[in-house]
């Protein structure tokens, strides 16, 4: 079994700071984030559901991420995060 390196890419930490700020329970968020990193670094290609041909989403409320696997470098890039219920670009991931 080999370990994942979960990379938040700049776009999906700004995103993150911007929901941790705007949070009326930052712990929530924080804890959130901190199980993200955890739950993906072990086995992330079944990790939460499929989203188009390369994409995967993961819930660990009140976020979701939208992230990808790249299995030959052993590492899980996080391209997106938001608040769960809240619409990113019109559309929910």
């Amino acid at each position: 079994m080999n370990r994942f390196l979960v990379n938040w890419i700049r776009r999906a930490l700004n995103q993150l700071a911007a929901i941790w700020t705007g949070s009326t329970d930052r712990n929530a968020v924080t804890a959130a984030a901190a199980l993200i990193d955890s739950e993906l670094t072990i086995d992330p290609a079944t990790k939460g559901k499929p989203h188009g041909a390369r994409f995967r989403t993961f819930r660990a409320p009140p976020l979701i991420v939208l992230f990808q696997v790249l299995d030959q470098d052993c590492r899980v890039d996080i391209v997106s995060v938001k608040r769960i219920g809240d619409p990113v670009n019109g559309s929910k991931p």
